[in-house]
């Protein structure tokens, strides 16, 4: 389960830094 979670906080991660970037720009 520890991987699972880590991945899913990953993509979160990833996915946030993605919509962080459309808004600044």
């Amino acid at each position: 389960m520890s991987c699972d979670k880590r991945g899913q906080l990953g993509l979160s991660n990833i996915e946030l830094a993605h919509v962080r970037g459309s808004i600044m720009s």
